[in-house]
């Protein structure tokens, strides 16, 4: 444990424990423990028979899956605490079915069954393969409650007025291999009964990265030629595809590599030497390892070789270079597609996905990632759903006021119970 003192009229800051690896004791009386969400996994059964008090998730959307097992083994966890702040830029990464857990964990009885949410906000439905809750319907009004009762919304615009304008654009790539490997999946859609999920999807999507590397490689290279010698941040899916730029790439100037084979002390320091060696001008990312928890401002451009099937995941891996200490005039964005190909698809749903998810946090309509916008409406929101109640005011039209969070950290009842005013997560 790290000790504080306060000084002057301030309390005694808490003691702080950052818990680094399975070894690391979790008694001492630390007042603050931190501690990620994998080896809270692992020592759930620890940290529930501390008794802590209050909670706090960040990436809350972490929690969203109700059966995966970091769910089934942190639920409890949150939910027996007297207060909880869940955190979240993205807490509907996809479609509203995903902000269930975490409401249910803030107000366990707000909107009563799973299936009786998703019939009203998912579309819901049985279809040919089981329940499908993949769809949206109602968002508006879902918008509304949640903002009445469990959530406190801050956009970018808002806590980081200073940033630069973030400029997207897309670059269509011609990749006859690309195309035909589209062809085969329509061919297969068209002879038989459509399939839920499909091995030459999966192939064309690995294809197509592989189709347009060269011309992608040669962008960035053109990129880093220009005048001014900005960095650059290449994300892409495949490591297959990664290997291929990084190859194409080596002799244009220095770089570092982070993917899932990098350890995770390792990707910190790759991320201190990009972002303070001079020398080191490119960063060749996995957008799955990258598109979190890193900040990367040394680049002002960023470029995606390969899509990602979750507009969360593309709007997440911008702002990688798109924060707080981003000193250039603009952050430049530009998606490779490949003509006729599955990345066409892609680009389709994730724009779909964007205004599904944008809408349901902002209760309008937003520009998706096609429109040319300083920045999808999903992208640099943070906020604290807070539980409190608020389904009264939601109900009589009442404009919800911000609480100050200080409020939520006094001594109640658990988040769950109706009793009190805990905090919550998930924000915009």
């Amino acid at each position: 444990c790290g000790g504080g003192g306060g000084g002057g009229a301030l309390p005694p800051l808490p003691r702080v424990q950052l818990v680094e690896s399975g070894k690391d004791s979790l008694s001492g009386g630390c007042g603050v423990v931190v501690i990620s969400y994998d080896l809270a996994v692992r020592r759930a059964a620890e940290l529930r028979a501390a008794g802590f008090g209050v909670a706090i998730a960040d990436e809350s959307h972490a929690l969203k899956e109700p059966e995966s097992q970091r769910s089934k083994a942190l639920l409890p966890l949150l939910g027996g605490v007297r207060r909880l702040v869940l955190v979240s830029g993205t807490p509907s990464p996809s479609r509203p079915a995903e902000i269930f857990t975490q409401a249910k964990l803030l107000r366990p009885g707000i909107f009563g069954r799973r299936q009786d949410f998703e019939r009203r906000y998912a579309a819901a439905h049985q279809g040919r393969f089981g329940w499908d809750a993949k769809g949206a319907s109602h968002v508006k009004e879902l918008h509304a409650v949640l903002m009445h009762a469990l959530m406190v919304r801050r956009t970018k615009a808002e806590v980081q007025s200073q940033l630069p304008p973030k400029v997207r654009e897309v670059l269509l790539i011609d990749a006859p291999e690309a195309a035909r490997a589209w062809a085969r999946v329509e061919a297969e859609r068209a002879a038989g009964p459509a399939k839920e999920h499909s091995a030459e999807m999966t192939l064309a999507y690995m294809e197509t990265g592989r189709a347009k590397a060269a011309a992608v490689a040669d962008h960035v290279a053109r990129l880093l030629a220009a005048p001014g010698r900005r960095k650059l941040l290449l994300f892409g899916h495949h490591k297959a595809v990664l290997d291929l730029w990084e190859e194409r790439l080596r002799g244009v100037c220095s770089h570092v590599r982070i993917d899932g084979e990098v350890p995770h002390e390792a990707r910190d320091y790759r991320v201190a030497t990009f972002q303070g060696d001079p020398a080191v001008r490119l960063a060749i990312l996995s957008i799955r390892v990258a598109s979190h928890g890193f900040t990367l401002t040394a680049a002002s451009v960023v470029v995606f070789g390969e899509l990602a099937w979750n507009a969360s995941d593309l709007a997440q891996a911008e702002d990688r270079a798109h924060r707080i200490s981003q000193l250039a005039e603009r952050v430049q964005v530009f998606y490779c597609i490949a003509r006729g190909s599955v990345d066409e698809v892609i680009w389709r749903l994730v724009e779909k996905k964007l205004q599904v998810t944008s809408s349901l946090m902002s209760g309008g309509r937003a520009a998706g990632f096609g429109s040319g916008a300083s920045g999808p409406a999903a992208a640099g929101l943070r906020g604290a759903a807070l539980s409190g109640p608020a389904a009264a005011a939601a109900a009589s039209g009442a404009k919800p006021s911000s609480p100050d969070i200080r409020s939520f950290l006094r001594p109640g009842p658990p988040a769950g119970q109706s009793g009190g005013g805990g905090g919550g997560g998930g924000g915009g």
